[in-house]
């Protein structure tokens, strides 16, 4: 069961600690770039193979979390790293 976007506001990281926000159509474009060329990890270095198609953002811009089907993936070991703070 999908998760109610209404609480989507009150998500934080549970690595930093702090707000996040949901990847906007550019930022989702440069980071899915990024992951066909091979240059994304998660924070276990695991690289990342499987374009978003939604997610959240880090306030700070450090961290990717990827929701799928509906259900943010907020697993601290699923974090992607973000590459630059260029999202």
């Amino acid at each position: 069961m999908p998760v109610n976007e209404a609480l989507y506001p009150f998500l934080i990281c549970p690595i930093s600690r702090i707000k996040l926000h949901s990847l906007n159509s550019r930022q989702l474009q440069l980071i899915n770039r990024q992951i066909k060329n091979g240059d994304i990890v998660t924070v276990q270095k695991q690289k990342v193979e499987k374009v978003l198609m939604e997610g959240f953002i880090s306030e700070d811009g450090k961290y990717i979390y990827r929701i799928d089907e509906g259900l943010p993936i907020l697993l601290p070991d699923e974090a992607i790293i973000c590459p630059d703070n260029r999202l």
